[in-house]
């Protein structure tokens, strides 16, 4: 699924999403592939000022991923062309 983060800087295919905390906030990660806890951090896609709002957007997400999200067929992204069912714009708060 393609994610378009909260500060709208970064468009990321993702495949696996975790909650965590930087800065006392509650973040949303995103990573694509086998990621490991002892890799480096994975980018954050959004913070959020509670946990439960951070969990209300993973929720979302999970319905964005169930068929629900915004249809797109193809986009060119610097040069590349995309191929993807949904792209999913983190929410600024």
């Amino acid at each position: 699924m393609w994610i378009r983060s909260q500060d709208e800087m970064t468009l990321k295919e993702c495949d696996e999403f975790s909650l965590g905390t930087s800065n006392g906030k509650a973040c949303i990660y995103g990573v694509k592939g086998n990621w490991e806890s002892g890799e480096s951090i994975p980018p954050i896609l959004g913070e959020y000022e509670t946990k439960e709002r951070a969990i209300e957007i993973l929720d979302e997400i999970q319905t964005a991923i169930s068929g629900n999200g915004t249809s797109i067929d193809e986009s060119s992204i610097n040069g590349d062309i995309i191929h993807s069912d949904y792209v999913y714009e983190m929410p600024e708060k």
